[in-house]
């Protein structure tokens, strides 16, 4: 068996995966659906504004305390989104997910966030590792199905440019053809 590997959001759908919004806010609401082409990972909407950071230091702080039991939920989610968050365009593809409702300014911003709190977190991942591990299952397989999920994002996304790509095939064909056989 293989540890997981951290993989940003850009490289999990390039492999087909896609990022959709969970039914509930709740940071234990991650879940990861694995299928025959494309694989879906569920996150909760987080609001990231001004009072983020200081509202989830304070949250890690208290999970930290001596006296106080808990499974560092906390913590090892964001270090979970952190690790999901390389790049201002992994926050962009989180934000068109609705994902992330940025209410900082840049995505640069919201990067720097995240780099801010999982700065010097120890985090064990163990809420998460099963769905890192499920994630990382799905990247390592990736022959026929990413060929396919990049196949589908690249020219079936948008039907009008597939159409016309399909057009532009044919017309290039049979003008090949004529060129090749002419009528006399």
């Amino acid at each position: 068996m293989w540890l997981p590997l951290y993989r940003n959001i850009m490289e999990l759908k390039a492999v087909g995966v896609e990022v959709k919004l969970s039914k509930t806010r709740s940071p234990r609401d991650v879940s990861f659906s694995h299928g025959r082409f494309f694989s879906i990972l569920r996150l909760p909407e987080m609001v990231v504004d001004d009072a983020t950071a200081s509202f989830t230091l304070n949250l890690i702080a208290y999970e930290m305390c001596p006296d106080f039991d808990n499974d560092s939920g906390i913590r090892d989610y964001i270090s979970f989104m952190k690790s999901l968050i390389e790049t201002p365009n992994d926050v962009k593809a989180l934000r068109s997910a609705r994902v992330l409702m940025n209410a900082l300014g840049s995505d640069q911003d919201v990067l720097h966030l995240f780099t801010t709190l999982s700065r010097d977190l120890v985090s064990n991942m163990g809420n998460y590792g099963g769905i890192m591990l499920q994630i990382e299952k799905h990247y390592r397989h990736k022959f026929l199905p990413t060929w396919i999920a990049l196949t589908y994002l690249t020219y079936f996304r948008n039907p009008i440019a597939f159409l016309a790509a399909t057009l532009g095939l044919i017309l290039t064909f049979i003008q090949t053809w004529y060129s090749v056989h002419p009528k006399k």
